[in-house]
């Protein structure tokens, strides 16, 4: 990329972060005027980078989708209802940056605990996906939704990592990390497992079915993963990887504090206290 297309590029990478965070906190405060001015502020700024990059550089998103289809959709259809028509849109940027050049592949192999163990993003992605069919409010779906679906972009983020982490480095530095049983397996490719070499599992997420277990096992989760990238965080001092690295801490605390905010409405319908519901019905006008 030129030095334009660059500084375009991370233009609309602060721009998306900015609907990304205002966008998880309208999923659990969608009565908040203000907020939902500000990101229909950011979403119009977003489109207008979006498009100017792709008329001079290309498009950002793949299967045909049109970049100017946002809003906010907790009032909307779900995929999984009648007449839903959704699907996820790919685009060829990550949420953070992530450029390691030095070849580490002890941290390669320390970096898979949250790319295929058991506090991985990967399963914290699937398990919100997951449990979000029996939310019983659209808040509480669109927060396990989108969520679910950041935490897919945080393991893309890992993968980067990792395959940063393993590029270019000898096969002496390979062997001296304990990677060579990992090598002999998957060369360089970035396979889901812990840094004992333990595949990915199912049997690492919970789906009960229950809001309030479901959501007891995400605050725990989210608390878990946080504590296993301040541990990582210790054990390097490269910059590279210690900025998404904190990064992508942070998000942890962000995705607590909305699973919290979850908790409370899904208890207060429960407790039949709750002011109103959203729901499909209130959607339909019913």
């Amino acid at each position: 990329m030129d030095t334009a297309q660059t500084n375009l590029f991370y233009r609309i990478s602060q721009y998306r972060f900015m609907c990304v965070e205002l966008n998880l906190y309208l999923d659990t405060h969608p009565d908040d005027k203000n907020a939902r001015a500000d990101y229909q502020c950011y979403a119009r700024r977003l489109l207008q980078l979006i498009e100017q990059y792709e008329s001079e550089y290309g498009p950002l998103l793949n299967f045909g989708q049109s970049p100017t289809e946002v809003g906010c959709y907790v009032m909307s259809q779900w995929p999984w209802e009648e007449g839903g028509k959704n699907m996820w849109i790919y685009t060829k940027q990550l949420e953070y940056p992530v450029n390691i050049t030095n070849p580490d592949p002890r941290m390669a192999k320390l970096l898979m605990a949250l790319y295929g163990g058991p506090d991985s993003e990967l399963a914290s992605g699937l398990r919100y996906l997951t449990q979000r069919f029996t939310m019983p409010d659209d808040r509480c779906r669109a927060t396990l939704n989108d969520i679910g679906t950041e935490e897919l972009a945080h393991w893309e983020m890992l993968g980067t990592m990792i395959y940063q982490c393993m590029r270019g480095a000898s096969y002496a530095q390979i062997d001296e990390a304990g990677m060579a049983g990992y090598y002999t397996m998957h060369s360089r490719g970035v396979f889901p497992a812990d840094p004992n070499g333990v595949p990915f599992t199912t049997a690492y997420i919970a789906c009960t079915g229950d809001p309030v277990a479901d959501l007891h096992e995400d605050l725990a989760a989210e608390q878990k993963a946080r504590a296993t990238y301040e541990h990582l965080m210790t054990l390097t001092d490269d910059k590279s990887i210690l900025d998404p690295l904190n990064f992508l801490r942070e998000r942890e605390i962000v995705h607590y504090q909305r699973f919290g905010e979850c908790l409370e409405i899904v208890q207060g319908i429960q407790s039949g206290s709750k002011r109103r519901v959203f729901s499909a019905s209130m959607r339909s006008g019913r």
